[in-house]
């Protein structure tokens, strides 16, 4: 593995949460997502998602959000984002383990096709998800191809998927999202 790489945080994001923060459980590290998501919104950024890379003892590895819209970005996805940043913190493509302890992905929302296809190539173990796909889809984001089982193909291949984790914190999230839905199925730009 080589040397790991510093990322640089926003302010508003680090008065939330910090890389080697610690939080005691799965709810604490998926209100930290929540909260990330909440404070993007509010100052106008990207859509209601948030994510976040930890160990199984809760040390926060990276921190994403959602920058497709801000950003001009369409792989800004919150999940993606904190993949990315759990990497270059790591120094290594296959984000699995820091010093021993399996990652989790924590997401504010169940994955869409792309970030599953992110979460399957980083190698994350598990994934624990707030809202889940209808709950996206029920306010105009599209996730993915229709009848396509995105869970289940998460599961195919090993990773752990848990679901529902404060939901209804989540879906308030969505349904109370007033920003653009920046994949709607629409074609025009």
């Amino acid at each position: 593995m080589r040397a790991m790489t510093v990322e640089r945080y926003p302010d508003w994001v680090l008065g939330i949460v910090r890389p080697g923060d610690r939080r005691a459980d799965d709810a604490a590290l998926m209100t930290a997502a929540l909260d990330v998501a909440d404070a993007s919104v509010a100052r106008g950024g990207g859509g209601p998602f948030g994510a976040v890379v930890a160990t199984r003892d809760g040390e926060v590895v990276g921190i994403g959000w959602n920058g497709v819209v801000p950003e001009c970005d369409p792989t800004a996805h919150a999940e993606v984002v904190a993949i990315r940043r759990a990497a270059a913190a790591l120094g290594t493509w296959r984000v699995r383990v820091r010093d021993g302890s399996p990652l989790a992905l924590y997401t504010t929302c169940a994955p869409c096709f792309m970030c599953a296809g992110a979460i399957h190539w980083a190698g994350l173990p598990r994934v624990v998800a707030a809202a889940t796909r209808a709950d996206a889809e029920a306010i105009g984001f599209l996730e993915g191809p229709p009848g396509v089982d995105l869970v289940a193909a998460l599961r195919a291949v090993g990773i752990v998927y848990e679901e529902g984790l404060l939901r209804e914190r989540a879906r308030t999230l969505l349904t109370d999202y007033r920003g653009p839905i920046y994949n709607a199925g629409d074609p025009s730009p």
